[in-house]
């Protein structure tokens, strides 16, 4: 930082704006290096990007001011690699600032501290989300992780100004009156602004406004209703407290306190209590519940992102085989749908049709939303596109329906293994140059993903799965396995 410090929100901004989110040097050189290999595929580098947190949020970024005119934001690092692609990737990676990250620097090392922090708190909004059985879970955790990714940049371009408002904060002043003291303003409301102008996802930002999250009193409200832990909580008359005990951001909010207040008070702190009581409030569930869930969550994030820069939350737990080596397995693995179709794509035994009939099953097991499979066979020497295997049609309808694979939907497909996912309004898009026998189903079912992959030398197979419902970030990968699983068959 220069001499004179920003001291108000738009010198923050300024300030701010355009610095280069630092990665580790290393991490960047092998992702550099495996986007030039000609083997380099977008699957095979979410290891890579996953492994340095300012990657996937740059990610996400591009991707949103790729797509400024679709209703349905990108908001995990996965989908967002997806649609930026190869080329996009490799624009990225020259923006960012490949560091050494040092032991003997302090910033470097609450740098990781802080993002190893948002890992937990990520797994444990993630785990209560799971609780309260919403379907956007995986977009929970990444929501909840990024919130804090300004805070990260603080610690690491301005660390002796975080370090001083640490400080203060525990000498006992109020975080309001801390941050306006040393920022000129709330950190909050320099993330608001920071992630309009990288156009970050607006349901991020959301969570930072108390038009979709409790102000403190409303927390406070939410908490009453637990008034005995033993006991679940009574429902809210309020509509208002209805509404945010029933919004997924109440989670990111909650977990982001959680976390913090964990890793600095320590597991035993008052100032846990109340967030748990909200949380029960939310799943309406005991408060032990809550609370073991927020542990559990912990372990799994322990686990999944090991750091040498902090101590997981996890080790002040009693978890017995975190830290130890079991000495024999309890159970052998359970056999997974996927693994299985894998297993009979692979034998010898089992016949085209069967590996079909099977990917049919896994699609239903694995992928809730469903409602209509189709599995659609290109023959080339026939040049004629039908239907080899179907689930959930009106047979008749499907019988008169005649498939011109020359549209401009079919001819993409037919030309190099793709998947797409169509929500309400792209499928309006397109719906002009899919069977017209088939409107009323596309009508009432309108989210579709269509897969492609080859099945000989020139014949081809498409998955078509339909639902009334949204599909997942999940529901897409899942597809896209069941594909892969089952070209390497053909």
């Amino acid at each position: 930082m220069s001499d004179k410090s920003p001291s108000s929100l738009e010198e923050w901004l300024i300030y701010l704006k355009d610095k280069k989110f630092p990665v580790g040097s290393d991490n960047l050189t092998k992702l550099q290096n495996q986007l030039k290999s000609p083997q380099g595929a977008i699957d095979g580098l979410q290891h890579s990007i996953l492994a340095e947190p300012f990657i996937g949020f740059m990610s996400i970024s591009v991707a949103n001011q790729i797509a400024k005119n679709n209703n349905n934001q990108i908001k995990t690092p996965t989908h967002a690699v997806s649609m930026v692609g190869i080329d996009g990737l490799e624009k990225i990676t020259k923006q960012l600032y490949p560091c050494q990250f040092s032991n003997n620097n302090r910033a470097h090392c609450e740098f990781l501290r802080q993002v190893q922090i948002s890992y937990e708190a990520a797994s444990i909004a993630k785990f209560w989300s799971i609780e309260k059985r919403h379907a956007n879970n995986e977009e929970i955790f990444w929501i909840t992780f990024f919130r804090d990714a300004v805070k990260w940049l603080l610690w690491f371009y301005c660390y002796e100004t975080m370090h001083k408002l640490t400080q203060n904060l525990k000498q006992g002043m109020k975080p309001k009156e801390a941050e306006e003291a040393i920022f000129g303003c709330r950190i909050d409301q320099l993330t608001v602004k920071l992630f309009q102008y990288w156009e970050i996802p607006s349901i991020i930002i959301d969570s930072f406004k108390t038009e979709n999250t409790p102000t403190g009193r409303e927390l406070k409200a939410l908490a009453d209703l637990t008034r005995d832990p033993e006991n679940v909580p009574v429902d809210p008359d309020d509509r208002r407290l209805n509404f945010l005990a029933n919004h997924s951001l109440l989670f990111a909010v909650c977990a982001s306190k959680t976390a913090h207040i964990a890793n600095q008070l320590g597991w035993d702190s008052k100032g846990l209590e109340n967030y748990y009581k909200v949380i029960s409030a939310a799943l309406h569930c005991k408060q032990a519940k809550s609370i073991r869930a927020a542990h559990a969550a912990c372990v799994e994030s322990a686990k999944l992102f090991p750091s040498p820069y902090k101590v997981p939350l996890a080790k002040f737990l009693l978890s017995p085989d975190l830290y130890q080596k079991a000495k024999k397995p309890v159970k052998s693995q359970k056999e997974t749908p996927l693994s299985a179709l894998q297993k009979l794509a692979k034998s010898d035994q089992a016949t085209d049709k069967e590996c079909l009939i099977m990917s049919i099953k896994v699609i239903k097991k694995l992928i809730a939303p469903a409602s209509q499979i189709l599995i659609l066979n290109f023959d080339n020497e026939q040049n004629k596109l039908k239907v080899s295997l179907q689930y959930g049609f009106d047979l008749a309808r499907l019988k008169q329906t005649k498939w011109d694979h020359t549209n401009k939907v079919f001819e993409k497909l037919l030309k190099t293994p793709s998947a797409v996912l169509f929500d309400e309004k792209k499928l309006n898009q397109i719906i002009r140059y899919l069977p017209n026998t088939l409107t009323p189903e596309l009508t009432e079912n309108q989210n579709l993903i269509l897969t492609s992959f080859k099945s000989g030398p020139s014949n081809w197979k498409i998955i078509w799965i339909g639902s009334n419902t949204s599909f997942s970030e999940n529901d897409f990968i899942n597809t896209k396995r069941i594909s892969s699983i089952l070209s390497k068959r053909f």
